[in-house]
Parts: C-alpha cells; structure tokens; sequence
C-alpha cells in the first residue's frame, strides 16, 4: 500500500471523553479519532517519541513548573514560553523527552510525518473500523 503526499490536521474534539482528537486527512475529508490513551501508547511513548497536548494547556503545565525551576532551566522554559506563544496551533505534539515542539505553523512536513505514523498505527486502526484504508490510501 502506497502511501500520498497528505496534508493533516489535528485537532481537539469537545465533548466526547473517548476521543479527546482527531486528525483530519485533507484529502477528502477523512476523520480518523485518537483514543483517550493515545499518549500512554507504545506508539506514542516508545516509537515516537511525541505526545499530543493543547497548546494553551502546556503553556500553563510550564508556567506552573517556572517559579520552582533552576536558573539554567528557567531560561529554557522561557524561551519554550516565548515559542508557543508565537504559534496559532491549538494542538501540537510534545516530546517525552525534551523540550522539543512540533506545529503545523512551524513544521508542516514533520508535523504531517507524525500525523501519518499516527494513522497508519494499529491502536488507531483499531479506534477506526470504519474506515477503509486501501481507499483512503490508494494511489
């Protein structure tokens, strides 16, 4: 199954506790819904290396972090402050292991990389009978 240069957006579903997101396809309007425990999946966690977060969400987890923090540490949370409040995105991916951000605004190709990675994974699969991937797929 070959796979088409895509272009993806993730987003935030209010009011449904078992898919908080979701990742658009634009390309025919496919939507393919995260599970709650998407960012407690191997897929996130080891294969990854991202998780989801809210973007405003994450600037008030720094904000409350800040006041206790190192002086060398402090600067970075400053400068990841100075960071996501320069971006649009309403949701982007976080690293589980550094300060490492990524937004469509600002990396639309590894943005849609991880997008993809997503889609195409087995939990999400799974979270997705529905939908016919040989179609939405297909050259």
């Amino acid at each position: 199954m070959a796979t088409l240069k895509q272009d993806y957006i993730l987003k935030k579903n209010h009011g449904d506790e078992n898919f908080p997101y979701s990742i658009i396809l634009n390309w025919y309007g496919t939507e393919f819904k995260l599970p709650e425990d998407i960012n407690n999946s191997d897929l996130i966690q080891s294969e990854l290396g991202y998780e989801i977060r809210e973007r405003e969400d994450l600037i008030q987890s720094i904000l409350d972090m800040i006041s206790e923090a190192r002086w060398a540490n402090r600067t970075l949370m400053e400068e990841d402050l100075e960071y996501l409040y320069s971006l649009d995105d309403t949701v982007i991916f976080s690293s589980v292991n550094t300060n490492d951000y990524i937004a469509k605004d600002d990396d639309p190709e590894r943005f849609d990389e991880l997008c993809e990675k997503i889609v195409l994974s087995d939990v999400v699969k799974k979270a997705n009978p529905d939908i016919n991937y040989d179609y939405v797929y297909s050259e």
